[in-house]
């Protein structure tokens, strides 16, 4: 770990240094030493990639310079691979195991691109950051509630997140912050292969292939820019009282000490999602009021549930031997 400790120093210099212009030169921090250290991480691999280089070839260092000259020179491209379609928690993944060669420049292009994106995401987003577990954001949602009086929620999930990703508006984010043609280059074929729509010319790109390494920082860059930042940056200015967030990959929970404010997002939401090809799964997403509906004169029809459920848990409000009232959660069975 101590040179990835040294890596992420460097790349905090070039950040600092370049404020916030887009980076570019990214690519030259790929070299031998972080693919034998992302190499530790493949434990399962098969004995010969696509390419016919096997994994004892690349662990002697035999092709790993090989690659990088591929790399450098802006001549590599990723093995095509063979998808099958798989369920994964009801819905319908695209899942291929990549050639090692893109299974390890994936792996390292995550390392680079992590220290980046680590400037930009807020620290409500929860989901696939390094040292962020899924209990930080029941502690979030629980502090929140709890202590900020939050009682007007938005409990959203998105449906068919992974193969809705549009990869023309991921380029556009990428390029926000990204000015390194060679990893750009990179993650344009690298979503080409998760393409849903490879069959259809007529349709878009869009997807992003499950089992990819990359595969997960790219779709919290993606809802960076189409949720987080536009409910902080354009949303919570214009409400007429306090609010917050927590997103834990595609599911998320917005809160409102304000009945209307909570309605108008909700509204707001749902045209913000399909500009960018997304759509909430309305069997799961619907606003909450965390009380009686005797105690609340705000209330209304469109406020049907006093319980939701977030990440496998059941939440409600409850009141402590005091009195006090604070969130409260058990594990759904």
């Amino acid at each position: 770990m101590r040179y990835i400790t040294e890596l992420v120093k460097k790349e905090r210099k070039l950040i600092k240094a370049n404020n916030h212009r887009t980076l570019s030169g990214l690519h030259n921090f790929i070299d031998e030493d972080l693919l034998n250290f992302c190499l530790t991480g493949i434990k399962h691999h098969p004995l010969v990639s696509p390419s016919g280089r096997s994994l004892k070839s690349i662990n002697k260092s035999i092709s790993i310079p090989y690659l990088l000259k591929e790399l450098n020179e802006g001549v590599y491209h990723p093995v095509a691979v063979k998808m099958k379609q798989v369920i994964v928690k009801n819905k319908i993944r695209n899942v291929g195991k990549l050639p090692l060669e893109d299974e390890l420049l994936q792996k390292a292009v995550k390392v680079i691109l992590e220290p980046v994106y680590e400037q930009v995401f807020f620290n409500f987003n929860i989901g696939y950051r390094r040292g962020k577990y899924q209990n930080d954001a029941h502690s979030w949602l629980h502090h929140q509630v709890t202590y900020g009086g939050y009682r007007y929620l938005i409990k959203a999930d998105l449906k068919d997140y992974f193969n809705l990703i549009d990869h023309e508006y991921m380029m556009e984010f990428l390029k926000e912050r990204i000015a390194d043609s060679v990893i750009l280059h990179l993650v344009e074929e690298w979503m080409a292969v998760g393409n849903v729509n490879r069959n259809k010319p007529e349709e878009r790109p869009q997807g992003l292939l499950t089992g990819s390494p990359l595969s997960p920082m790219l779709s919290n860059i993606y809802l960076h820019y189409v949720l987080d930042d536009w409910f902080v940056s354009r949303i919570q200015p214009l409400l007429n009282n306090t609010s917050f967030m927590v997103r834990y990959c595609d599911d998320f929970i917005m809160g409102f000490n304000n009945a209307n404010d909570a309605r108008r997002v909700y509204r707001t939401l749902f045209k913000r999602l399909a500009k960018y090809y997304l759509f909430l799964n309305q069997r799961k997403s619907f606003m909450v009021w965390l009380g009686d509906e005797n105690d609340n004169p705000n209330y209304g029809n469109d406020f049907k549930h006093h319980t939701f459920n977030f990440l496998g848990h059941h939440c409600w409000l409850g009141k402590t031997k005091k009195g006090e009232e604070v969130l409260r959660w058990n594990v759904v069975e």
